[in-house]
């Protein structure tokens, strides 16, 4: 099932989001619990004071009366900073949510801009099309010039064997003393002076050493790869005129047309996006970051409750329930006895409630973590301009790979590969020559050696259009994107942000 880039788009943000709803309800029900917990902590301080106040006078002079409402105290200082803290942590995440939402909304208006512009560019490149179709000129060059590039590229190829098998061989003729005597001497050559007994001596080294067929094959591979490369090279130049004066034909139709300034508008409009996106990208990492340092700083495990933990332990310690607890058994009063009841009754209820909450807060932090990777494929996804009209997904499947990733099943990142590995851009309106002759050399495998055989030359000549919305003048590069390999190809062979707003250029 194909789905269009905007469609897919919908559905991330639609998981996304309710993600981030689920983390949210989670949290909520574990905070709702931990309140629980510090309510029923301060009432178990509570009641250990009252019973350490009636049931042990040292204990009431020393410590009850001074030091338990001093912890009481500090203990409700500590939970006053940690709601101060939440509260402020949380006004910072509703200001980057408005700052993502109008993030968002400029991605949303400039990219429909953009489609717009991309669709006029594209209407005009049709035009372009069918004005070069009709020309017969241009139709015979093309032809003539694509032939030249595969003779070329075979030309290559027997350069490229002939240099290896000249690299790997000449060493043992030059390593051998008796072989690089003769040469030397120009033996079996019209320079060969030598006579009498020294020739006669020359003419059975030669034979012992099979001189003759060893000179040749030196020679060959001494000369014969300097001699292919040199051919190459005039080759390739005729080609690169070849492609010269094919891209100075579709220019100027191109201009008659009108496409340069449309394509400018593109451009334009192509850099305003991902400027945009940049700023969408900063807002939700800024987010996630807000959400982890809540999860670290004000939940019930983080620093403020540490410092509620770690001055309550210091207190208990100097005062063991159990030990006020055998003391009020101990009298007759009936109101040690009520006491040590109600502290038991808080005792068990605090274990309870803290057994409830873990679970629910290692789930509110895994549910929080789902969604900042759901918001952060999102982002991913824009900046791939995977939503842009000529994107397309061949997805059969995506709504339950969604739902794995918001229970967790599916990592963001797996679904990310998933994602690029089934996406594609639809051609453009308007194929150059250069695109046409790159799928002929690409159907025979030597594509990439006419792009380093003519980079050779043409280096520094490109003008390529990298970038998935076309963002760039007139590019024109082979095997390498955005600019690279072949500076007279039009962005064919990969790199770029993706083709999906691309004049056609890139492929």
């Amino acid at each position: 099932m194909v789905m269009h880039g905007q469609t897919v788009l919908a559905r991330l943000q639609s998981a996304a989001s309710a993600a981030r709803h689920d983390a949210e309800v989670a949290a909520m029900a574990a905070r709702n619990v931990t309140d629980r917990v510090d309510a029923l902590g301060r009432e178990r301080l509570q009641t250990l004071r009252e019973l350490a106040t009636t049931q042990m006078p040292e204990l009431s002079t020393a410590t009850a009366g001074a030091a338990m409402p001093e912890v009481v105290a500090e203990l409700q200082q500590f939970e006053r900073q940690r709601q101060e803290r939440h509260a402020q942590l949380q006004a910072e995440i509703a200001t980057t949510e408005r700052e993502l939402a109008a993030a968002t909304a400029t991605v949303v208006a400039v990219t429909a801009e953009l489609e717009a512009a991309v669709a006029r560019r594209d209407a005009l490149s049709v035009e372009v099309g069918k004005r070069l179709a009709a020309d017969a000129a241009y139709a015979a060059l093309s032809a003539e010039a694509t032939q030249s590039e595969v003779r070329l590229a075979r030309d290559v190829a027997r350069a490229d064997e002939l240099r290896s098998e000249a690299k790997e061989k000449l060493p043992a003729y030059e390593a051998s003393v008796l072989f690089q005597y003769l040469w030397g001497r120009e033996f079996g050559t019209p320079q060969y002076r030598s006579r009498g007994f020294v020739a006669r001596m020359d003419r059975r080294l030669a034979e012992f050493i099979g001189y003759t067929a060893a000179a040749a094959s030196y020679r060959f591979l001494s000369t014969t790869p300097k001699l292919v490369q040199l051919e190459v090279l005039r080759r390739t130049e005729e080609v690169r005129g070849m492609q010269q004066r094919i891209e100075a034909m579709e220019d100027a139709v191109e201009q008659a047309v009108g496409v340069p300034p449309a394509q400018a508008e593109v451009d334009r409009l192509a850099a305003a996006r991902e400027k945009a996106v940049a700023v969408a990208a900063t807002a939700t990492q800024k987010l996630a970051a807000l959400h982890a340092r809540m999860r670290e700083e004000t939940g019930s495990r983080g620093s403020f409750h540490a410092q509620a933990l770690e001055r309550l332990a210091t207190f208990l310690a100097r005062a063991e329930s159990s030990a006020l607890e055998r003391h009020a058994r101990a009298t007759p009063d009936p109101r040690d006895d009520q006491l040590v009841a109600a502290l038991r009754a808080c005792t068990e209820q605090l274990g309870r409630l803290q057994l409830e909450a873990q679970p629910l807060e290692a789930q509110a932090n895994r549910l929080d973590a789902i969604a900042d990777g759901l918001e952060e494929l999102v982002a991913r996804f824009r900046r791939a301009d995977y939503d842009a009209g000529r994107s397309e997904f061949d997805l059969g499947h995506l709504d339950p790979m969604l739902d794995e990733a918001r229970r967790g099943a599916l990592p963001a990142e797996d679904l990310w590969r998933t994602l690029r590995a089934s996406q594609r851009f639809q051609p453009p309106p308007f194929r150059h020559h250069q695109q046409r002759s790159h799928d002929v050399l690409q159907g025979i495998g030597v594509a990439m050696q006419i792009a380093g055989a003519v980079a050779q030359i043409a280096g520094g000549i490109s003008r390529s259009r990298g970038g998935g919305f076309g963002s760039s003048s007139i590019g024109r590069s082979i095997g390498g994107g955005g600019g690279g390999g072949l500076g007279i190809g039009r962005s064919i062979g990969g790199g770029g942000g993706g083709s999906g707003f691309g004049i056609g250029r890139s492929i």
